[in-house]
């Protein structure tokens, strides 16, 4: 309200008359006036003020003194006149005249001159302005904070659904997706495969290397892993040392081609890994698969076939990979035994 001047809603057109004006001349400039006042000016000074209050006080002393009307008016206005500021803020203003008990308010200029008037209507229907204005502010703000909440919620389920570490997909992700991966398998009969991944003799890592070494030894296994799917594939941290890559359009044998590339691949990276037989960080896998046939199988069911199977691979030791078929057969291979053969 402060930032409201009076300036911005004053009347600057003020009928005036001087204090030598006799009563009755200044009565008839009141009935063509928009005002309920008339203010009096000397050299465009206010020096005083007649209401219509005062004027009907002054008709009703006119039976018994008839020459009134013809007396000037300085014999019967209201002085000295309270004047404010064109620059008044509208708070002070309405202050003024309540505490005053004014219904108007001459403006001045720095030379206290006439230059506008501001009646008690005026002010309240700048008050109500001013409140109306306030709301829609105060609507607009609230309408762009929603937008903002609305927009950060966006972001940071967009942020739930990445691993900070890794920055891949992760757990939460990974259902989102493979769920709707199934349902169009189920519609339109379409193959899709799970390989589910599991870093070997990780605890051991972690405590003989400490956290940074193992932070760095999951982003260097991602980063392979990245390098290596198809683009239609998707990579996610399943667990704190397991990735699931989900692959649309895709058997069991090729899954378990990109699995034994995929194994190789770690290896060859080279990560230290003293307790390790074969002394660096390798991963196993488990395979498993929804043929287009499948009709009763949920991927509930494949990723749980999945997690057998590596649970089994990592039962014949490190760096084994298993396959996990519908006829509840397995196949695995050591990639731990071709290693440490050639």
């Amino acid at each position: 309200m402060q930032d409201i001047r009076v300036k911005s809603f004053m009347t600057t057109t003020v009928k005036t008359v001087s204090p030598a004006t006799p009563i009755a001349d200044l009565i008839g400039a009141m009935k063509n006036s928009p005002h309920s006042c008339m203010i009096i000016t000397d050299e465009e000074i206010p020096v005083g003020i007649i209401t219509e209050r005062d004027i009907v006080r002054l008709m009703g002393e006119l039976p018994g003194n008839p020459a009134l009307l013809s007396q000037p008016v300085r014999s019967v206005m209201s002085r000295p006149v309270v004047t404010i500021d064109a620059h008044t803020s509208l708070l002070d203003a309405l202050v003024i005249a309540r505490s005053k008990n004014l219904r108007h308010l001459p403006v001045d200029n720095a030379q206290r001159k006439l230059v506008g008037l501001v009646t008690q209507s005026d002010l309240v229907t700048a008050q109500f302005r001013n409140h109306e204005m306030q709301t829609k502010i105060l609507e607009s703000e609230l309408t762009n904070r929603m937008h903002e909440a609305a927009e950060l919620r966006r972001t940071l389920a967009e942020l739930s659904r990445e691993d900070p570490l890794l920055k891949i997909s992760n757990l939460r992700a990974m259902e989102s997706d493979i769920q709707h991966l199934d349902a169009i398998s189920s519609r339109y009969q379409r193959p899709y495969s799970v390989a589910l991944f599991g870093v070997d003799y990780f605890r051991g890592f972690n405590e003989l290397y400490g956290l940074p070494s193992s932070e760095a030894a999951l982003q260097t296994i991602s980063s392979h892993f990245m390098e290596t799917i198809r683009a239609a594939d998707r990579l996610y941290r399943y667990s704190e040392d397991e990735f699931l890559i989900l692959l649309p359009e895709t058997l069991n044998d090729g899954a378990y081609v990109l699995g034994r590339r995929l194994l190789k691949g770690i290896a060859a990276c080279a990560i230290p890994h003293d307790q390790h037989p074969m002394e660096v960080l390798t991963v196993s896998a488990g395979i498993s698969s929804r043929d287009a046939w499948a009709t009763d199988v949920s991927w509930q069911d494949v990723v749980e076939r999945a997690h057998e199977a590596l649970q089994e691979a990592r039962r014949h030791g490190p760096h084994h990979i298993a396959c996990a078929h519908w006829d509840r057969t397995l196949t695995i291979d050591s990639i731990f035994a071709e290693a440490t053969t050639h």
